[in-house]
């Protein structure tokens, strides 16, 4: 079996930067005003539902709400919730030069590529769309299947996408940016890794024999 490389999305190939500022300000212009602190902590709060699979509405609509907007039915509060929506999708599935060098010179090599992770549906779709995603051989989203790291179906789901047996799992790569995921993984079977950046990613698949000693990453 050939190795496989499997990554997370938010906090590795997106990083958080100032995602949750810019999706603030992207509120603030359209209703005027927003109290920060709570916005942030209702959607933190409610997004492991949101990652599970629950509607835009059921997700936006408290997270408003404890911001102190006004979420009265109607279009106006419709039309916020979508564009709310998609632009929290379009943040975090716009990935970083590093990464992208990183997936690149993978898919150069040879080496099979998957997506797992933790994401809402229209996060999801997004991702689909997006170029960096067509080369992943499968991409395993929480909300589709029902279930979220760490749990251990979610990477036997990988496995199966991928003709992974119990044998060839050690070949499996996993990068994610939360230790209970990558312990999660590594207690599954697979070659898993904490997140610290694109650099250490590449010398890590070196180390493990893949091909990448004459990129650059740039």
């Amino acid at each position: 079996m050939t190795h496989t490389v499997v990554f997370d999305i938010g906090g590795v190939l997106v990083p958080e930067g100032t995602r949750m500022r810019r999706l603030e300000d992207f509120v603030e212009q359209r209703t005027g005003s927003l109290n920060r602190e709570p916005f942030a902590q209702a959607y933190w709060a409610g997004r492991n539902r949101y990652d599970l699979g629950c509607l835009d509405e059921r997700f936006w609509l408290p997270v408003f709400a404890a911001a102190g907007i006004d979420t009265s039915p109607g279009d106006r509060i419709r039309e916020l919730v979508a564009a709310t929506a998609a632009q929290d999708a379009d943040a975090n599935t716009t990935i970083t030069a590093e990464p992208r060098a990183l997936l690149d010179d993978l898919a150069a090599a040879g080496i099979r590529l998957a997506i797992l992770s933790n994401a809402p549906r229209r996060m999801a779709q997004a991702a689909r769309q997006r170029d960096w995603c067509q080369p992943m051989a499968t991409a395993v989203f929480s909300s589709e299947v029902g279930v979220m790291k760490p749990a251990d179906v979610i990477y036997s789901i990988v496995d199966a996408d991928l003709k992974v047996n119990e044998e060839q799992r050690r070949r499996v790569h996993f990068f994610d940016d939360r230790q209970v995921n990558v312990d999660a993984a590594h207690a599954h079977g697979w070659s898993a890794h904490l997140w610290t950046g694109a650099d250490d990613a590449r010398r890590v698949l070196i180390e493990a024999g893949m091909p990448l000693e004459n990129t650059t990453g740039r």
